[in-house]
Parts: C-alpha cells; structure tokens; sequence
C-alpha cells in the first residue's frame, strides 16, 4: 500500500483569512470569524485528485506543492509519504493503522500519544476508492470522534496584562471579547492582533495521510483507448490516452478493471488510428509497443509495467538482408514461435510502396517465408515466364492486396492491419480485403468483405477462424466469423442501430474460451460472453 501526505487551507470567502483543512469533513467554521465553509465533493476533489493521481508514480518522499484559485484559494503540499505518528517523523506500520481502525487511533509505542486513523467515509468511496485509512488527522473536527486522541490547540488559560492606550491603566484581559472597558477612563479597547493571537492561538495546517491499496481502485478513464491486448491469467493490457491527449499510459488491468500496475511515463508511440502500430503480445506473454523514437521496439513486461529490453535500431545488417528499424513500419505482428513481422515503407523503388519482412526476437533479419515440403510453388512454363517477364507487377513484385500471390512479399499498399494465428498464419486486412497464408507463406485466400467499413487487427482463434469488426449496411456495428477457407462470412454479434456503446470500436481481442471484448473512443470497452 502507497501513503499519500496532505497538508492544505482555503481562503475564508468572507474574512479571507487561511483556514486548514486538517481532516476529510463535510464543512468547517472559519475560526477567525466563524463563518460555515460548505465543502463539497469538487473541494475535495481538487485537493485530493492530484496527489493520489500522482502517488503511484512519484518516489517516497518525494512531494509537490501548489496553490490554486477558483471558489476559494487554496494552498497545498502533498506527497508520496508512508504515515507517520503525530508530530513525529516515525512511521506507522500498516497492519498497526489497520488494527487501529476499530478503536480510531493508534498509540505511539514509547510516548503513549494518539494518532486518529479511520476508515474513509462511505460519502466518500465513489470518488476516492482505494483509499483504504486516513491517518492523522485533527480529532476535533472529526464527526462523532471524542476529544483528546491528539494534542489540541486550545486558548491561553492564563489572563495577560495589557496598558490601556488611553490613560495607561494596567488591564488583565481574559481574551473572553475583542473589546474590554479600561477600569480607569472606560474607554472601550479593541484588543490588538498580536495579544488575540496570544489569547487564541492560530490553528495551524498540519499534515495528514491517506494509505491507498490502488488495487482495490478501478482504472477508469474517459478517453479513447489507443490499443488492447488479452495477456492471460485474466490480465488485460490497455494504452489510453492520457486527460491532456498526449503522453499515453499504459495499464494492466484484472478483468473487473481494477489495475495490477499503471504507467505514464514510458514514451509510446501507440495510435491504431495513424501510422504506428498499437500493443502486440509476446509468447512469453510480455509486451511489445512501439518508442516514442519512432526507431525502437520495447518489450514490456505484463508483471509489473517494466521495462525488460529495447530491440534497437540497426544501422545496418548482412549483405542483401533489411536491417531493424521501427521506422516507417506501418504494421506489425508477433508470430507464436516470437518471430515479428512488419510491413515497412520503401523509399528507394518508385514502384514498391511497401514490404513484408521478417525478425526475430532480438531484431535480426530472417527470410520472410520458410516454404515447408510440398510447398514449393510449381515451376512455371516458357511461354508463362515470357509472359511474366513483360509484366510490370511481376517485375516489382509488388501487388495490391486482392492480387496477393504466394510468398507475398512486396505490397502497394501503404498501410496493412496484420495479425497471426496460433499455428503461426499470417492475416492481413486492407479495407474491406482480408488476406490469409499459412505459416510457410502459401496463400489460403483472398477475399472482400460484406461491409461498408472494417475496424482494427484480425484476431483468429486456434481453428483458424478470423474475426473481424465491421459496420453492417444499416451502419450497426457487427462482429464477423470468416471460416478458416474464407468460404463462409456469418454474424457473431451485432449491435442495435444508434448503440452509443459500439459508435468508434478500434480494438477486438478474442480470448481462448471465445469471450469477445471491444475496445474503442470514449473509453469503450464492451464484453461479450459466447453465451450471449
């Protein structure tokens, strides 16, 4: 569990004098002129969003300050801090806060004095969940909670004498009104700011703590889901964008959305609606996300979001043999044996757009197709090598995707959706085109799809069926079966017209036990059970 330390005020709106916020309350009296504060959940929102938004990804000790104007004017540090007994610098264990949620406080074991901890107020869970104790705070202002569990403090006990500025008789004021009457002159005195402050001293900001489980938080989000993939054991791996739309984050997440772990600081390049391609999963069940250099390919690990290795851009590689680069890759996939396949721009023939190539899984350059026995393409005649030496497409070698022939390899198109099957197939989609070839690279089909628009990868399952997300002629979205011969196209799954839930699919992940899940704009994600 992560400990978050806060310590804020607010601007009175009436006197506009500081007042602490040292507990998580509903309200508080000014104590400078007593005036109601209402402190709504968007207060507390503002001053408690950040710094638990922040907390995973900042080190111990480690904090911010800030000050922020709207409603009120509020001023604020807050950091990633294990809790500490109060007014110490010793921190509390969390089974001893945990234990001492029942009593509400904790006892500092030498000194004997109390620290409040207490459960997170159920008006509260919606908006700060995983918030699992609030520690620290001044026990007065809690509802409900009896005095004395901290230190408190309390007006001076003792009068103080004071010279009236009229006639010079000595005063002994209780500090009980801010005007007394000289016993001498009855002048009326209005007691000045520096004795008030001795007679009432300042209630001062302090520090307080929440101790968060962000596994028990839902990783919610509202912005589009760049890329998804299904990595086992019920794991989930996300690319969102972040509020602002740029920096992506990374998350994995269980199947009820509640995070494993959450990234933001890995630079990604990892948009499916542009050029580079979105997350891949390993056989080792590892990821593989393209960097933000637009050079590199990062293998991340699904355990913990961290970093393992970067497959680096290669300056060059042996004679006649294409080198790594990420560069102007516009789709990729990851075999089942970890061989990557890519199709990459070519610059150099005016005649080629595109090229399949093969690596492995450290960037070495392999032949594209290995052609199995009995796969060798028939040797053709002299008259048909005549005929296709004087022709410009076979010159090049390159094809549109409905003339793909076997061993494809040069591609006119600038852009492909490319996905694998389990025995190491290779599928690619273009449009409305899907493509399928075996492992050794025999083409298995071609054929167009019945759709108006087609979304995201094709996904296939160990039968070698392909699924894919399409919009219908009545523009609903559906989920298609094309069998493994191409032969048959029939519905999965199909949504009601105008279902704002299916408007921007981008992502299909197919699970082995034929689960389907959408990912898409806004934050969609849509399940799908084989049952349903």
């Amino acid at each position: 569990m992560i400990g978050v330390s806060i310590k804020v005020s607010i601007t009175c709106p009436d006197c506009e004098s500081s007042v602490p916020l040292n507990a998580l309350i509903p309200s508080i009296e000014c104590p400078s002129c007593g005036a109601a504060i209402d402190l709504s959940m968007d207060v507390w929102k503002t001053v408690l969003d950040d710094a638990i938004e922040e907390a995973p990804f900042t080190e111990e000790g480690m904090g911010s300050s800030m000050s922020v104007l709207g409603n009120y004017k509020y001023s604020m540090v807050y950091g990633r801090l294990q809790p500490r007994y109060q007014g110490t610098k010793e921190e509390i264990e969390e089974d001893v806060i945990l234990a001492g949620l029942k009593k509400s406080y904790v006892t500092h074991p030498e000194t004997g004095e109390k620290t409040s901890v207490r459960e997170l107020p159920p008006m509260y869970s919606s908006e700060f969940a995983g918030v699992v104790a609030l520690v620290g705070e001044e026990s007065s202002l809690i509802p409900g909670e009896s005095e004395g569990n901290v230190i408190e403090v309390t007006d001076s006990p003792q009068p103080v004498a004071f010279a009236c500025p009229q006639c010079g008789g000595n005063l002994v004021v209780s500090g009980e009104q801010r005007l007394e009457t000289c016993k001498y002159c009855e002048t009326r005195v209005y007691l000045p700011d520096d004795l008030w402050r001795i007679l009432h001293p300042i209630k001062t900001k302090r520090t307080w703590f929440l101790l968060c489980d962000f596994s028990k938080k839902p990783f919610t989000w509202e912005s589009d889901v760049e890329s998804a993939v299904f990595v086992g054991d019920d794991k989930f791996c996300v690319v969102v964008e972040n509020d602002y739309g740029d920096f992506p984050i990374i998350a994995c997440l269980n199947r009820d959305r509640t995070p494993i772990w959450t990234r933001d600081d890995i630079g990604l390049l990892c948009d499916t609606e542009d050029s580079p391609p979105g997350l891949m999963r390993t056989p080792h069940g590892n990821l593989l996300a393209m960097d933000k250099n637009g050079k590199d390919l990062l293998v991340i690990s699904s355990e913990d979001g961290s970093v393992i290795r970067s497959i680096k851009e290669q300056s060059k590689a042996a004679e006649g043999l294409p080198h790594f680069t990420m560069d102007e890759c516009s789709g990729i996939t990851c075999l089942p044996n970890g061989d990557i396949i890519m199709l990459r721009y070519q610059r150099q023939d005016v005649d080629t757009r595109s090229i399949l190539l093969r690596f492995d899984c450290n960037g070495n350059p392999l032949p594209l197709w290995k052609k199995g026995q009995g796969e060798e393409e028939k040797k053709t005649g002299f008259w048909e090598r005549l005929a296709e030496k004087f022709s410009s497409v076979r010159m090049t070698g390159a094809n549109y995707i409905q003339d793909f022939g076997n061993y494809q390899e040069k591609v006119k198109e600038s852009a492909l959706e490319l996905g694998a099957g389990s025995d190491g197939s290779v599928y690619m989609l273009r449009y409305k085109r899907l493509a399928a070839f075996s492992s050794s690279g025999k083409k298995r089909y071609v054929i167009e799809i019945p759709c108006s628009t087609v979304y995201g990868r094709p996904v296939a399952n160990s039968q070698g069926e392909v699924f894919v997300i399409s919009d219908s002629r009545d523009d609903s979205k559906q989920i298609l079966r094309i069998s493994a011969d191409g032969q048959t196209i029939s519905v999965v799954a199909e949504s009601g017209q105008g279902e704002e839930e299916w408007n921007s699919p981008r992502t299909l992940i197919l699970e082995p036990d034929g689960t389907f899940h959408v990912l898409g704009y806004g934050g969609t994600w849509i399940t799908l059970k084989p049952s349903s």
